[in-house]
């Protein structure tokens, strides 16, 4: 009688354990699963940028995108674009007011008329985010960046926020001057 106890009870620690391990199995499935589905739709969705990947125009949407979503001043909000294509052109470097960087480069929405504007100025990875007073007379300081920081912080930023789609709109209707 007591072989037969221990026999049903080593049976019964056979199909607890059996039970656990098919638990364990169904629950390690969903979360590979649910793990893999998530990677691929990461994948699908997350298309990374690289600094060094970006071609100009890219890069100044993505520059632009980065500036206006942040709300820098005289920086056009991202939506702006859809209705007025980014319009990029170099500014005369000769009597130019910016502290930092070289080869201005004026963005605004093409059509959207004169007044004050933003600009960018870039030294390697360095960008640096200006606005040009349009009001005669101003004394505000427009030669200090609003805002500084590199392509690789700008490409991380547009990662975070998925914005791959929205960049690549931009800069596909984008008018690129030298």
């Amino acid at each position: 009688m007591g072989k037969q106890n221990s026999t049903q009870d080593a049976a019964n620690s056979h199909i607890k354990t059996s039970k656990v391990t098919n638990k364990e199995l169904k629950a390690k499935k969903q979360a590979s699963s649910s793990g893999s589905s998530a990677t691929s739709t990461s994948s699908k969705n997350k298309i990374q940028f690289d600094p060094a990947n970006m071609d100009e125009n890219t890069r100044l949407a993505a520059a632009a995108y980065y500036a206006g979503s942040k709300g820098l001043r005289d920086w056009l909000q991202p939506s702006i674009y859809q209705k007025y294509p980014l319009y990029a052109s170099a500014l005369d470097e000769e009597g130019g007011e910016y502290d930092e960087g070289s080869h201005p480069i004026m963005i605004n929405g093409k059509g959207l008329g004169a007044g004050s504007f933003a600009f960018l100025t870039t030294d390697g990875d360095k960008v640096y985010f200006y606005r040009n007073g349009g009001t005669a007379g101003s004394d505000e300081d427009n030669s200090t960046p609003l805002d500084s920081t590199t392509w690789s912080a700008i490409a991380d930023y547009v990662n975070s926020r998925d914005a791959y789609q929205t960049i690549m709109n931009i800069a596909e209707n984008a008018e690129v001057n030298d």
